[in-house]
């Protein structure tokens, strides 16, 4: 537990003074492989019980900190000095039907995100949230999983998205 908590510690040194990590972890075939990224900031999964430690400038944008095995600050040299890509952030826009929850489930879901609600009429609203790019995808899976009480207003290309997968998923159960 002394190395996990050192882990953290320098982690999160590494966030504040945004320099780069280098560090040993355990993948799922249980075989040991270096990794050297920048880290953004942690997520913790409620859903997995699992805290996981963001990234950029690797292949991988998130990494589970229990796998981690030895953590030090990257001071190699060539050309992977490059920093990490600025964030492209964009703006998301739902209406929530409010049945079983649904907008307390979706605040809490999207916790972590920058986000306004505003109230339409005593069962719809309207929530805005700030996203990085980079998560897209998961964005759609995630938006998808609250079914039919919550529909995405805009933007248009990421409606579009919303229907291209759920077009997957159609043409998936006729097969």
């Amino acid at each position: 537990e002394q190395e996990v908590a050192a882990n953290i510690r320098l982690v999160l040194r590494a966030i504040r003074e945004k320099r780069p990590i280098r560090f040993a972890m355990l993948n799922r075939h249980r075989n040991k492989s270096w990794v050297r990224c920048y880290p953004t900031g942690f997520e913790y999964s409620l859903k997995d019980d699992k805290i996981r430690i963001l990234a950029e400038g690797c292949l991988f944008h998130q990494f589970n900190l229990g796998r981690m095995i030895h953590c030090e600050f990257y001071e190699g040299r060539g050309p992977w000095k490059q920093s990490p890509k600025v964030e492209e952030r964009k703006d998301l826009v739902l209406e929530i039907t409010d049945n079983r929850n649904a907008l307390e489930r979706v605040m809490l879901h999207f916790a972590h995100f920058e986000k306004q609600a505003e109230k339409l009429d005593r069962r719809h609203y309207l929530v805005h949230i700030k996203y990085d790019h980079a998560d897209e995808m998961e964005m759609v899976i995630r938006i998808l999983s609250f079914g039919p009480l919550v529909e995405v207003i805009e933007p248009e290309p990421f409606v579009e998205l919303m229907k291209n997968k759920l077009q997957k998923q159609f043409d998936c159960k006729i097969k």
